[in-house]
């Protein structure tokens, strides 16, 4: 194997391996597969000249050329099926298709006549694709394809540059990736006849890279950092590469001058020693890397993941004020009828003591019912510290459950309640622990979706207060039952996965614990322990 088919064989097998990876993480997804047609096409198209650069014979190396030109079309047709899967837009279909067609029918023309290829260039890496009369029309086809895809592109950025900035983001950090990997167009010079060493697949190789990891983890972390760090180790590697083969051919006319060697094994030998040397310069590079480019990188993701998790917190919580408001609708709703009905005999009965009197009295009351609800739903929709104060838990999970009335209704849910009997008065605080209800009887209330049965159970046990909720509800799996507490952890498509965090995170505050069982098909229990 010549040294100059290493970074191609090297290259061919990253990008190979990308392929697969992010297919196997979802076989079925348009995305993953259509990554994976892409990632083929280069593939084998670098493996098409590791053996063209290898071999001596004309007429193989001509075969091997042209069988990585035919791979090379296809990465067009591949790459703008992704980029449209990628977007989720339909209506490219059928341009997608022509594009796919029009590379099937340059196919044979590429491996059977001398239109586009006519043979090969001999240089001194090895053997290369000469273009044809007609190859030009070709590259008139090919970058149209990539034409097209850099105009969706923009166009979806200028979409949502204002409606979604971060999806403008990273479809501008995708876009100036794209443009990187068409510097992959250089490897097109040799076939005209200029003896470049054709390096521009490095560029390919990380397009590759960063659509790779924005489909596994398009969530998790800014597209940006991936670019900047790709960037960067990119160059390294293209430098460390070039460095390595210089070595390599200086050590080998040294070795065929001093002895006259025209030995593979030694040659062999020789890469081995350099490729062990290279081993501690390449750790020093990333060490210095990490350390000056990227100093406050993680620094700033643990931050950002912080902010993210605290508004996905205050979501939760309003998600439960949703609920709490609408349950107090009437509650308000009532005070201000009195109101209303006072102030309309307020000008017919104005000069009647009496009723100035009790107009005095009760609107009064009324204004500061509705003071103190508001006050209360206020203090709901923010964190505060426990207020520890003696309540009837048994007054308070009436109060919760009424506010749900209208969902238990509507989904004909029935609520059985179990009270002991005897005093229900436990130090805790009610307006924190009446969150945790909330969210547990929402939960319950989605579990059952409807014609079901809420049952709730409470009891004193060696000083101990018990609260159990039971529902009949679809339940959870062994698998998922171990995970229902974590943070943003959810068995619901729509749910945050905060819920019944936020549940666990009061009642540890309280001093208590809490546990769930519960099997697929038979309902959930949750069973919540406070001390007295």
């Amino acid at each position: 194997m010549s040294p100059h088919s290493i970074p191609t064989l090297i290259g061919g097998s990253v990008v190979l391996f990308l392929g697969l990876f992010v297919f196997i993480k979802n076989r079925r997804s348009p995305i993953n597969i259509s990554f994976l047609l892409f990632s083929l096409s280069i593939s084998f198209w670098l493996f098409g000249y590791t053996a063209a650069y290898s071999v001596k014979e004309e007429a193989i190396a001509t075969f091997f050329c042209r069988l990585a030109c035919v791979s090379a079309m296809f990465t067009a047709p591949t790459f703008y099926h992704l980029i449209t899967n990628l977007l989720k837009i339909k209506g490219e279909r059928g341009f997608v298709t022509l594009s796919y067609l029009a590379m099937v029918a340059l196919t044979p023309l590429f491996l059977f006549s001398n239109y586009f290829l006519v043979g090969t260039y001999r240089y001194f890496w090895g053997n290369y694709s000469k273009a044809g009369p007609l190859h030009p029309l070709y590259l008139v086809i090919f970058f149209t394809i990539f034409s097209r895809v850099l105009f969706i592109l923009f166009s979806k950025y200028r979409e949502y540059e204002k409606s979604t900035p971060i999806e403008a983001t990273r479809i501008k950090y995708l876009l100036i990736a794209i443009l990187a990997g068409l510097l992959g167009a250089i490897d097109y010079l040799p076939k005209y006849g200029i003896a470049i060493y054709p390096f521009g697949f490095a560029f390919e190789i990380l397009l590759a890279a960063i659509i790779a990891y924005t489909i596994i983890k398009y969530r998790l972390m800014d597209i940006e950092v991936v670019i900047r760090k790709g960037l960067v180790y990119s160059s390294l590697i293209t430098l460390i590469t070039l460095i390595y083969l210089l070595t390599i051919l200086l050590l080998e006319r040294i070795f065929q001058g001093v002895i006259g060697y025209k030995s593979l094994p030694l040659t062999i030998a020789a890469a081995c020693v350099i490729a062990i040397l290279f081993q501690p310069l390449k750790n020093k590079i990333q060490s210095f890397v990490d350390k000056y480019f990227f100093k406050g990188t993680r620094e700033e993701v643990a931050r950002e993941n912080e902010r993210l998790m605290e508004e996905i917190r205050r979501s939760e919580r309003l998600r439960s004020v949703g609920t709490l408001a609408a349950g107090m609708a009437h509650e308000i709703k009532n005070p201000l009828s009195a109101i209303k009905t006072f102030a309309e005999y307020l000008p017919v009965k104005y000069e009647d003591k009496v009723f100035r009197e009790k107009f005095n009295s009760i609107v009064t009351k009324e204004v500061d019912k509705i003071n103190h609800i508001v006050s209360q739903l206020l203090d709901f929709s923010k964190p505060i510290p426990l207020t520890i104060k003696e309540t009837d838990i048994h007054i308070l999970i009436d109060e919760t459950v009424n506010l749900l009335s209208n969902d238990l209704l509507k989904r004909k849910i029935e609520l059985k309640r179990d009270y002991q009997a005897g005093d229900g008065v436990i130090k805790i605080d009610p307006l924190q622990l009446k969150q945790a209800l909330l969210n547990m009887f929402l939960n319950a209330i989605d579990a059952i979706n409807s014609d079901g049965v809420i049952h709730i159970q409470t009891y004193r046990e060696n000083n101990k207060f018990f609260l159990r909720i039971s529902d009949t509800g679809c339940g959870i799996s062994k698998e998922k039952l171990s995970h229902i507490f974590d943070p943003f952890y959810s068995t619901k498509e729509k749910g945050t996965g905060l819920g019944l965090s936020v549940v666990h995170r009061i009642v540890k505050d309280h001093g208590g614990s809490i546990h769930a069982e519960s099997h697929p098909g038979s309902g959930s229990t949750f069973l919540l322990k406070l001390r007295c």
